[in-house]
């Protein structure tokens, strides 16, 4: 089993590599638009259920490229890139996410919704009350665990030899997130290796990120 995720993480990160291109730092003004219609709602199960209108719904200006979920639990108002986005998402047509792993208190969320001439639409925030952080339960063995960490560190070493950048690191790792909680939903016997490992990445994640805004603060 751990060959099989293991040659499925060498193709994602190969189609990334040829794929994904450095992007511009020049960003145009974002635009506040409530059009988007974003709402948040936390569950029973401890999720965030997030939902918006489409991007070519609204008849907004420019070459869609992307949407990107904002998750902040210091700042009312996250705006892309200079804060914290959870996920990456190049489908137009999507419409919803789901966070799995909201933080304990205030989780201030939106999304924004990016164009290749760098607009940002962005939508209003919306806020959830998280009372105990979601945990994960595995039956994954140290062993395997360890084996796990090392399919990682290989797959987090080739990124950062190939894009010196923080923020396109974490676009990267946010494309394998994606895929791999697709994967996760089709294929009960993995859930409890994929769960590990996306506990991992968001971990991975959370210190790109952490360095990509120490770098914009500067």
């Amino acid at each position: 089993m751990l060959k099989k995720i293991f040659s499925f993480i060498v193709l994602v990160f190969v189609s990334f590599v040829i794929n994904v291109s450095f992007a511009s730092d020049v960003w145009k003004d974002s635009v506040l638009t409530n059009d988007l219609e974003f709402l948040a709602e936390l569950k029973d199960d401890n999720r965030v259920y997030m939902s918006w209108k489409t991007f070519d719904s609204l008849g907004l200006t420019g070459d869609f490229e992307y949407y990107v979920i904002m998750r902040s639990t210091v700042n009312s108002n996250p705006v892309y890139p200079n804060d914290v986005y959870i996920k990456y998402d190049t489908d137009i047509d999507a419409d919803y996410y789901v966070d799995s792993y909201p933080k304990e208190g205030v989780n201030y969320y939106r999304v924004c919704a990016i164009t290749s001439q760098k607009d940002r639409y962005c939508s209003n925030v919306d806020s959830v009350t998280v009372s105990v952080e979601p945990t994960t339960v595995t039956s994954l063995s140290d062993e395997l665990k360890q084996k796990v960490d090392d399919v990682l560190e290989w797959f987090y070493e080739n990124i950062e030899d190939r894009y010196p950048m923080n923020d396109k690191r974490t676009e990267v790792l946010d494309g394998l997130i994606s895929t791999l909680d697709s994967l996760r939903q089709k294929n009960a016997s993995l859930r409890p290796m994929i769960d590990y490992m996306l506990r991992q990445m968001e971990k991975r994640k959370a210190i790109y990120q952490e360095w990509f805004s120490d770098f914009i603060v500067q």
